[in-house]
């Protein structure tokens, strides 16, 4: 049998990403403020676990100051347009975070909307 390929992170896994990093929480701080094991958190964002159970994104939802539905593919965002500007303008933000950003900032757009950039 071939080996399974990786799918990667899914759309909450991105998600839940992306708000830490918009937080500016580490996994371990997003992992105690939702009450959610470190290492579970981790195979979220790497997508080693596709889909967090309902409660799981319910908790991590409310640490974060969203509703749960900003997790689920599809169910819109309240993430306000553009709050990525503020951070990639920021001399004090790594490039490595900047990086990741862009990457979550466009896995996560809509279909057709243009790719932001550096």
């Amino acid at each position: 049998m071939p080996p399974r390929k990786r799918r990667g992170p899914s759309y909450a896994g991105l998600k839940i990403r992306l708000h830490r990093i918009r937080m500016g929480w580490s996994q371990v701080e997003l992992a105690g403020e939702a009450g959610v094991d470190k290492g579970q958190l981790a195979r979220y964002e790497i997508g080693s676990i596709w889909e967090p159970r309902r409660d799981t994104l319910e908790r991590i939802a409310k640490a974060v100051g969203q509703p749960v539905t900003e997790f689920i593919e599809g169910a819109g965002s309240d993430i306000p347009d553009n709050w990525e500007i503020g951070l990639l303008a920021d001399p004090s933000v790594n490039d490595s975070v900047k990086q990741t950003v862009l990457m979550l900032v466009n896995a996560t757009r809509p279909k057709g909307a243009k790719e932001r950039e550096a």
